[in-house]
């Protein structure tokens, strides 16, 4: 991707379309319909960093996830 690595932190292993939650409490629409897996939607180039942020550090440039791991970044 123009020679930037990028990477997604996001845990959950379900994407839900918050949009058909109207037609879902309506009948309308199961619940079922309104969840994809996350591996679908990740863009090409991008890493899913399957985790959570505990805490980000602006100065250095730095994420602390829950796991333990530490990613730095530039942007």
């Amino acid at each position: 991707m123009n020679g930037k690595d990028i990477g997604l932190i996001e845990p959950a292993e379900y994407h839900f379309y918050q949009p058909l939650w109207t037609l879902v409490g309506a009948g309308v629409v199961p619940k079922e319909k309104t969840r994809k897996p996350m591996s679908e939607l990740m863009p090409n180039g991008v890493s899913w960093i399957r985790d959570r942020v505990q805490s980000v550090d602006a100065i250095a440039k730095k994420v602390a996830c829950v796991s333990g791991k530490e990613i730095t970044y530039d942007y």
